[in-house]
Formats: C-alpha cells, sequence, structure tokens
C-alpha cells in the first residue's frame, strides 16, 4: 500500500484525477441504479429553475403571461422578474449539469471536486494515507450517499467552500505547500460561500479568516516581502465572489443589498422572519390559503410571536441533535471523543482549531429561528473531517504503541470506522428498494409526473399546449406542490397554474386561448384524484387536422401508486369565449 501511495503522491494530477473519479463515480452510483432523481421540494425547483435559467445565458426572467398570482409559487419571484429566491451558487452547479444533460450532473462533478479539496486539506496536516481514507469517507459519507449528492437541494457546493477556506488557513498555519496557493484558494472558498449561503459561510469564515489575516499581519510586520502578496492573493477572490453577489441581488431585485430571498420574504410570507430579535410581520389582507397554511407550519419557530427563551431553546436543542445526527453518524463517535481529548488534553493543534471552528456553529443556533437541515451547515464539514481523522491518528498510535503485532491493524480498525457510515447509508437504500425521495411522502410527485407524461404525450399527439389549473382542498399541505414552471413557460408543453377563484380562472384561460385548458383537483396530501381531472376546453382544430387529431378525447388519467389507469369521462368542451368556471373555491 505504501509505495502505491508514493508513487500517487509523486503525481499529484493522477491523484487529484482519481479522486475526481471517485467522488463524481460514487455520486452517480445510485442514479445509475435507481434512475434521476425527482425533484420533490420547493427549494429543489426554485434552484431547478435557476439553473435552467443560467444554463440559457440569462439571470433574470419576464414573468409569465397572465395573472401573476396564478403563477405565484413557493421560493419564486414572480414580478418584476422572474426567478427563484436563492443566491445563485447552487444554480450555477446544477447550470452546469443542464448544460452537459441533466442537472444532478452538476452535483457529481462538485462532489468529484470536493473529494480532491478534502484530500488537499487533509494533506496540510496529515500523511498521505490519511488524508486519502479521508477524503474518501468524507465525500462518500455527507456527500454521495446523503441527500447533498442524491437531490438537488445543495449542500455540496456549500462544502467545498468550507473545505477550500479551512484548508487554505490549515496550511499556511502549518507551513505546507505554496503559501500562495493555499491563500488563493482559501479566498476563492470565501467566493464560493458567498455566493451559496452567505450568512452561513460569513459565520464559518469568521475563524480561519481571522487566521489568515494574523498569519498575514504578522508577516507585514516582520517586513517580509511576500506578506502583501499573500494578503492579496486571500482578499481579492473573496471580494470577487462578494462582489458577484451584489452584482446579482442588482439584477434580481435593483439593489445590490437587497437578497432576492429577503424580498421574496417580505412579500410573500412576512410573517417567517429569520432572527431570534425580528418580530414576524401582519398577514396581509386576502392572503391566499396555501400561503397562510405554509407559514403556520413555522408556528412553533418562524413564526412564533412572541419566541419565549424556552421555546428557542428546545428549538435550538432539537436542530442540533438532527445535524449532530448526520454529521456524527454512531460508528464515528470513538473518534471524535480522541479528537476532543487531542484538541483539550494531548496539545493537538489541529484538533483544537477544528474544535473551536466547530464552536462558531453554535452562533446560527442561537441566533436564527430556524437551522433544522445539515447543508445549512455544509461549510461545517470540514472541521468535523480534520477532528474525526485526528482522533483516528491518536487512535493508531495508541494501538501501535502497545505493539498488538500487526502494525496495519490499528488503521484498518480506524478506517472501518471512518467507512462504516457510507456503508450503512447504502445498505439502508438497497433495502428500503428506493432512496429517500421516492418513498411513501413523496408519492404526490410521482403523481405528477405522470401527468406530465400524459399531458406531453397529448400535446405531441394534438399539437395542442395543455394548461392545467390546479385547485387544492382545505387542510392541504403546503409541501406537496404541484404549481413549478420552467423560465420559459411558453416552451413547455404542460403548464402548471394555481386555481384562486372563478374570476382568477376566467382571466388565466382567457391568457391561454390556443391551450387546452384543464382543471385538476388534489387530495390533501397532493395525489391525484382521477375524478377531479377534467377537461375544460379545447381549442378548434385548425384546418387540415386530421381527423384522429382533432377528435382526440380526455386521456387516460395516470396510473399511480394505488390504482391501475382507467380513463376519464370525456367532458363537453367548454367555448373559448367562455371558459367553464372552477368549481366553488
Amino acid at each position: 500500500m505504501r509505495p502505491l501511495l508514493f508513487k500517487l503522491t509523486a503525481r499529484p494530477a493522477l491523484l487529484a484525477a482519481l479522486l475526481f473519479l471517485v467522488g463524481f463515480g460514487l455520486t452517480a452510483s445510485l442514479p445509475a441504479y435507481f434512475g434521476w432523481p425527482q425533484p420533490v421540494l420547493h427549494d429543489e425547483f426554485a434552484y431547478l429553475f435557476e439553473a435552467e435559467t443560467f444554463a440559457d445565458g440569462r439571470l433574470t426572467n419576464p414573468p409569465p403571461i397572465g395573472p401573476p398570482e396564478s403563477f405565484a409559487t413557493f421560493h419564486h419571484l414572480i414580478s418584476p422578474v422572474y426567478i427563484g429566491k436563492f443566491p445563485p451558487g447552487q444554480g450555477l452547479a446544477l447550470a452546469m449539469g443542464v448544460l452537459l444533460g441533466h442537472a444532478i450532473i452538476g452535483v457529481w462533478i462538485i462532489n468529484g471536486l470536493w473529494a480532491i479539496a478534502l484530500y488537499w486539506m487533509l494533506r496540510g496536516v496529515a500523511p498521505p494515507g490519511w488524508s486519502l481514507l479521508g477524503a474518501v469517507a468524507g465525500v462518500a459519507t455527507y456527500g454521495a450517499f446523503s441527500y447533498w449528492g442524491q437531490t438537488y437541494w445543495g449542500g455540496s457546493v456549500l462544502a467545498l467552500g468550507g473545505t477550500l477556506t479551512f484548508g487554505g488557513a490549515l496550511h499556511l498555519l502549518k507551513r505546507r505547500g505554496c503559501p500562495y496557493a493555499a491563500s488563493t484558494l482559501a479566498g476563492l472558498g470565501c467566493g464560493i460561500m458567498a455566493l451559496t449561503r452567505p450568512l452561513d459561510g460569513f459565520i464559518f469564515a469568521l475563524w480561519p479568516a481571522a487566521a489568515i489575516l494574523w498569519l498575514a499581519l504578522r508577516a507585514l510586520r516582520a517586513k517580509k516581502s511576500a506578506a502583501p502578496g499573500r494578503l492579496l492573493a486571500f482578499i481579492a477572490p473573496a471580494l470577487a465572489g462578494v462582489g458577484l453577489m451584489f452584482a446579482y441581488n442588482a439584477a434580481t431585485t435593483g439593489n445590490p443589498l437587497q437578497f432576492a430571498h429577503r424580498l421574496y420574504d417580505n412579500t410573500f410570507v412576512p410573517r417567517l422572519v429569520l432572527f431570534v430579535w425580528q418580530k414576524p410581520g401582519p398577514t396581509p389582507p386576502n392572503e391566499p390559503r396555501y400561503l397562510t397554511e405554509y407559514q403556520n407550519a413555522y408556528a412553533d419557530n418562524m413564526a412564533a410571536d412572541p419566541l419565549t427563551w424556552d421555546a428557542q431553546l428546545a428549538n435550538a436543542t432539537g436542530f442540533l441533535a438532527d445535524q449532530r445526527d448526520f454529521f456524527l453518524p454512531l460508528p464515528t463517535f470513538p473518534l471524535l471523543v480522541l479528537g476532543i481529548l487531542g484538541a483539550l488534553f494531548w496539545r493537538d493543534r489541529v484538533a483544537r482549531f477544528a474544535l473551536v471552528s466547530l464552536a462558531f456553529l453554535l452562533i446560527p443556533f442561537a441566533i436564527l429561528r430556524y437551522y433544522g437541515f445539515p447543508h445549512y451547515a455544509a461549510a461545517w464539514s470540514a472541521p468535523i473531517l480534520v477532528l474525526l481523522v485526528q482522533g483516528a491518528r491518536q487512535a493508531t498510535a495508541g494501538l501501535r504503541r502497545r505493539r498488538l503485532g500487526w502494525r496495519w491493524l490499528p488503521f484498518a480498525a480506524c478506517a472501518a470506522l471512518l467507512l462504516a457510515a457510507p456503508v450503512e447509508a447504502v445498505v439502508g437504500v438497497l433495502d428500503r428498494g428506493s432512496p429517500g425521495w421516492m418513498g411513501p411522502p413523496y408519492y404526490w410527485a410521482r403523481d405528477r409526473q405522470a401527468v406530465t407524461e400524459v399531458l406531453t404525450d397529448r400535446f405531441e399527439k394534438t399539437g395542442h399546449r395543455q394548461l392545467v389549473a390546479i385547485l387544492y382542498p382545505p387542510g392541504h399541505n403546503p409541501h406537496d406542490e404541484w404549481v413549478f414552471n420552467g423560465p420559459d413557460p411558453s416552451a413547455q408543453p404542460v403548464l402548471w397554474a394555481r386555481s384562486l377563484s372563478v374570476e382568477a380562472d376566467k382571466k388565466l384561460f382567457a391568457a391561454y386561448p390556443d391551450y387546452d385548458h384543464w382543471l385538476l383537483k388534489t387530495d390533501t396530501e397532493g395525489r391525484f384524484v382521477k375524478e377531479k381531472f377534467v377537461l375544460i376546453y379545447t381549442p378548434p382544430p385548425a384546418s387540415g387536422t386530421p381527423a384522429a387529431l382533432a377528435s382526440a378525447s380526455t386521456p387516460a388519467a395516470p396510473a399511480t401508486s394505488t390504482a391501475p389507469a382507467s380513463p376519464v369521462a370525456p367532458v363537453t368542451p367548454a367555448s373559448p369565449a367562455a371558459p367553464a368556471p372552477s368549481p366553488a373555491h
């Protein structure tokens, strides 16, 4: 093993290529078996919207034709520009995939780059063997076999930025490698975080950036000639990322200091606030029911008024437990304990530096009302992995001092602990027979995809684009949402809209006279109800249209997970001048 490692470390380009293939291949393995991941969450649809916009060479889109309230949906600004509300980092990564054939390929590429970055970070403090093991374990545990790598929701882009920033600080502190390269990569990581999750990235960067700046100032005081260049190498890419974020804000909101997600929240969900000291806004008059129900779902945290300290403590404790379960699976606990002991009692300065960085993770839990998902804290995967690798090295050194006989045994035991979590994740997926996004909570998304395929087939046969107005019953789960479109709705075979009222639906249908008009009512969990899938209007056939196409009837309802496909009773088309009204809202 050692001769092979020495040969690989002597050829860094080959090693980087192999690490990229490992990160890329591990992430692609589950979709290769189960098929392309299907978006199911509001955030995923918004990120995909941004990705398609960027892939088309645009930052924003014009609003869709018709009443904007009919197309308004979660995490999208609809007017004056049409765009997702999130910063562009994740969307840019997915846009790479869109250009290569599918958005998820962008996630595979990011995980390949992240594997290289993890190895480089760990080489600042550990030998090649441990660095290689830590890089593979990290990208497999957090990236490839978690929702970071198997959905469009994000995580790996922020983790890549955090790894570059933290790795640059470690290289400079330990004086490993080229200081200019370490400073540049650390600044690049800050820029990536600024474009992905600015607040989380800023909090994470406080500690490693402080270390880098302290080293730079010490070098300046010593009048070292290289100090200004190193400082500029760090600051320039970091400021470039911040500047690009401001430019994106200006393009989407008209104000460089106004983030699109804050504009969206203030406009559509004013009762949801971010910081513990903020007071929820008032409920707007005539607020749509779906927005009311969505905000009510966060009554214990973001919409709590007042938010008591006891409630905030309970929220933060619960969120912290969720993060711990993701970042520190049970097999890693022995290594974590050894890493913490090394930081506190065994003068392991690397572990101590990582432990202080983890202490900064308490800041968002203290000041934010909601911090419930691990991809929010993805940047902290870097110090966590450093702490685990340092703990593994402590364990190996201690076991070898006891001279148990086999020199490879301590390394193998610690490697097994590091790799147990990704193996457990893969076994769990194979045992269920599907990844999480194909499970029961998301059957509605499979229904939506099936309806899309049926109506796309109708479009190909008739030449009529399809407009579907979705009507939700009272008590509908707002997270089971059908109304998501692409950045160019007029080019879609199937256009989704929201059925709000009789008058609003009349305006909606009147704006699309050449479309087939449908009304689709779901149940409270967003599932397709075949008896409520109604064709309201179809345009008259154009002259010369074959009779078979002109007489095309209502298509069969799509197959669902609980019932086979069955035909829907044909509905007499309404006249184009007066589309049939929707049922009572």
